[in-house]
């Protein structure tokens, strides 16, 4: 029953512009809709975790801890920071090549399923380094439970 009122709470919260969900409109941007909704489950394992240990309890020890959640912010504003500095220095940054039928969405089924489990770890990594996926999954599910 329960399940039913924190459902549409976290709907709310995840549709809240963040990192998470930049990420995914930039894969979808870049890769396609379906590559994109692909590597969400990255994203998703992450908030299992999430979901995992605060049902345990872990999440309010995190809380408590300072030190902990300072590392866990700063690791993820590190991680933030290389994602933005590697899409910068990438050839994608300086214009899209559209001769001859290659650009975003033209990669070869190859490309793409290499691309996808790097996706999928990029998401995990951001999901899981996001201190607002922490406060929430920390802070507002045991509420539900």
């Amino acid at each position: 029953m329960d399940a039913l009122f924190f459902s549409p709470v976290a709907i709310m919260l995840a549709l809240v512009p963040g990192p998470n969900n930049f990420c995914a409109l930039n894969n979808g941007i870049r890769r396609g809709v379906g590559v994109a909704l692909l590597a969400t489950f990255g994203r998703v394992t992450a908030f299992a975790i999430f979901l995992t240990v605060s049902a345990v309890g872990l999440g309010a020890m995190l809380l408590a801890s300072e030190a902990a959640f300072t590392a866990v912010k700063w690791v993820g504003a590190l991680y933030l920071f290389y994602l933005g500095w590697r899409a910068w220095r990438s050839r994608e940054f300086h214009g899209l090549e559209l001769a001859d039928g290659v650009g975003p969405g033209a990669a070869t089924s190859t490309q793409v399923q290499k691309g996808v489990f790097a996706l999928v770890m990029q998401e995990f990594l951001l999901g899981i380094t996001n201190p607002k996926a922490i406060m929430l999954f920390a802070a507002i599910f045991p509420q539900f439970i």
